[in-house]
């Protein structure tokens, strides 16, 4: 079997339709980078890992089976290099505990509305499961099944995740833990 990509494969949009390869990579292409931003919040490291992420797809394109969408694919071998890289580099934290990484995306946000600050803040002080599952429901607006192909967890563990973490979120604002409007 040759390795070589063809030029015309095709892969499941996200409609469930099948599109162009090179179509789909350009189409997520920007998704992609905003996934990435919103968990490392370092605009670099989402475009790194966010290329390192479709030269991967391209690379072990052969392994893409298309039982879920190739944006729900792409997504988890993001998911997966922005896990690898938080391993191999261990945060410098502050004397409050936060590490470095997070008060900087924090820093970065000061010129948005007080209201999204703050949000963000929150956001980034949840632990990285709630923080990824709550980015691909409310940011993106995957499925529950898709998140758990993407975060390779049962969907169980997704609607906890995602439901911690409002809970988690809507304390932290000060807010009545309910049901999300």
């Amino acid at each position: 079997m040759e390795d070589k990509l063809r030029g015309d494969e095709t892969v499941v949009g996200s409609d469930g339709r099948a599109i162009p390869l090179r179509q789909a990579l350009a189409e997520s292409a920007e998704p992609l980078r905003r996934f990435l931003w919103r968990l490392s919040g370092d605009e670099e490291t989402a475009r790194e890992l966010a290329q390192e992420a479709m030269v991967k797809a391209l690379v072990g394109f052969r392994r893409y089976r298309g039982v879920s969408s190739f944006r729900t694919w792409l997504f988890a071998i993001a998911a997966n290099l922005y896990r690898d890289s938080r391993r191999r580099k261990r945060p410098a934290t502050l004397e409050d505990g936060r590490d470095l990484h997070d008060a900087g995306a924090e820093a970065g946000m000061m010129e948005r509305r007080l209201d999204a600050q703050k949000a963000w803040a929150l956001m980034q002080s949840l632990p990285a499961p709630k923080r990824k599952a709550l980015v691909l429901r409310l940011e993106f607006g995957h499925s529950y099944e898709e998140i758990a192909r993407i975060l390779a967890c049962p969907v169980g563990t997704v609607r906890s995740r995602i439901h911690s973490g409002l809970e988690d979120l809507r304390a932290a604002m000060g807010e009545k833990v309910g049901e999300m409007p």
